[in-house]
């Protein structure tokens, strides 16, 4: 009995040879000793069995603790990813709103071309509407100095026919002598006026001739500007035409940037949920691997535990 409380022996067989208070103690001992060597030997058992799921539990658990780690990495990157996307989807939706803000003031300048151009284009319909009437006036003008120089004509004839029947006048007073005085003044004075009439009808006839070939010129060089502003006007047309192509193409393009606009806008709004979601997992995948950590130093401890009854069990024989 000493030797096995002193070596804890439960192998060694406790000698009962009597029927007295101290056979009846050892024997109760020899029961107790043969239902303690079941002890040990469960307890190793139990040791054996928790260390080898110990064992599997740990590599279960580092093996847990890689795929997270990797997990994680993976899903920092992403992370990155999703910012880098949301930067850029930023950016563009700056320059989409600025591209519109340019589109709109494309727009307004091609109105207020519209505008002008309509305006030049009244402005020039109504100068040659001025020209063609100064044309017209010209060419009146030069037909009613033909018309005058006509009527000067005949006034120069009629003034030649007095001057030559002043002069005939003059021949027959003379020749009339003295009775005939009289009448040669009359006829020089008619001769002095028919000369005068006939210096006037030059002078008349010469300066209408002058208005005449103005006028002509005139109406040449407003038949050349009515041509050139009619060529100008063509050309502002077809100016005003593609002007108005251009701003309705303006219109078209600010309209679709606005498209654009919103479309980057609900871009935004989803990449931003992409953002947060992945920023909530990865927080999570965090607070995972810290678990796992925790859950493998709790493997860990739970071994070096078993450990420890291993080595008291052994200290039995059983």
């Amino acid at each position: 009995m000493e030797r096995i409380v002193r070596e804890g022996d439960l192998t060694q067989q406790i000698d009962i040879s009597g029927n007295d208070e101290i056979g009846r103690l050892a024997a109760s001992f020899a029961a107790l000793v043969e239902k303690l060597r079941e002890v040990p030997r469960s307890l190793r058992e139990s040791v054996e069995a928790l260390s080898e799921q110990v064992t599997r539990l740990d590599r279960a658990a580092r093996e847990q603790n890689e795929r997270v780690a990797r997990q994680a990495a993976a899903l920092q990157e992403a992370q990155v990813t999703a910012q880098e996307i949301r930067q850029t989807s930023l950016i563009a939706a700056e320059k989409a709103h600025s591209v519109l803000g340019a589109a709109q003031r494309a727009d307004e300048v091609g109105r207020s071309g519209e505008n002008a151009l309509t305006q030049s284009l009244n402005e020039l319909e109504e100068i040659l509407s001025h020209v063609d009437a100064i044309s017209r006036t010209m060419t009146e003008l030069g037909e009613s100095t033909a018309r005058i120089a006509g009527i000067t004509g005949v006034v120069k004839d009629l003034a030649d026919q007095s001057n030559m029947l002043a002069l005939n006048a003059a021949i027959e007073a003379v020749r009339s002598g003295e009775h005939g005085r009289g009448f040669a003044v009359v006829a020089r004075e008619i001769r002095s006026l028919a000369n005068q009439s006939i210096k006037a009808t030059q002078r008349v006839h010469e300066n209408l001739e002058g208005i005449r070939l103005n006028a002509a010129r005139a109406v040449s060089i407003t038949e050349q500007g009515s041509r050139g502003i009619a060529a100008n006007l063509t050309r502002v047309r077809g100016s005003g035409e593609s002007l108005r192509e251009l701003g309705t193409i303006a219109r078209g393009n600010a309209h679709a940037v606005r498209e654009i606009a919103a479309a980057v806008g609900q871009q935004n709004a989803g990449i931003d949920q992409v953002f947060s979601a992945v920023r909530d997992l990865s927080s999570s995948m965090t607070d995972l691997v810290q678990l796992i950590e925790q859950s493998t130093d709790s493997v860990r401890e739970l071994g070096s535990v078993s450990a420890r009854i291993g080595g008291i069990v052994s200290q039995f024989r059983v």
